[in-house]
């Protein structure tokens, strides 16, 4: 069986405000986009997304276009020194709804 194919490319923004008047209540946000390419398909899946947080603590809320499944994700990730942990949920209309662990190292 052939595996697909795509090439993506995206971009993002982030940047920072305070609630408050103490440095300790910086949060953060970052904007993005993805626009993967499926060869064999044909089309592209793209992609926006936003996440807002509280170090080691964020929120994200990602859009996809041109799919009928899975448009929408929502989760929550943590980063503990060099380790991310991500959780997002995707729900679904004719399938079971997904749900996404990912565990990333920085080096």
């Amino acid at each position: 069986e052939k595996l697909p194919t795509s090439v993506s490319i995206g971009a993002n923004y982030i940047g920072s405000f305070e609630v408050g008047s103490f440095e300790s209540e910086k949060y953060y946000y970052t904007i993005g986009c993805d626009v993967p390419y499926i060869f064999d398909e044909g089309r592209s899946v793209p992609a926006v997304g936003i996440e807002v947080g509280r170090p080691p603590i964020g929120i994200f809320f990602g859009y996809r276009f041109n799919v009928e499944e899975g448009k929408i994700s929502i989760g929550l990730n943590t980063t503990l020194k060099n380790f991310d942990f991500s959780y997002a949920y995707i729900p679904t209309t004719w399938l079971s709804a997904i749900h996404r662990i990912s565990f990333g190292i920085k080096f």
